[in-house]
């Protein structure tokens, strides 16, 4: 069985505003977000060739 590679970034922050919400009590509200970025890789060989040395 193949490792399983994990990638993953910091975590960053950052701020949502809505200005135009289609309710009055929730316009202009300032929402906290936080998110963080994983990818998740293995290795799997599919072909494999033989290179001839000579020139």
């Amino acid at each position: 069985m193949a490792p399983v590679h994990v990638w993953r970034n910091v975590p960053f922050e950052q701020v949502v505003t809505t200005g135009n919400h289609v309710e009055t009590e929730f316009d202009n509200t300032v929402y906290g977000l936080s998110e963080r970025v994983v990818v998740v890789g293995y290795e799997c060989p599919v072909l494999a060739v033989t290179i001839d040395p000579t020139p």
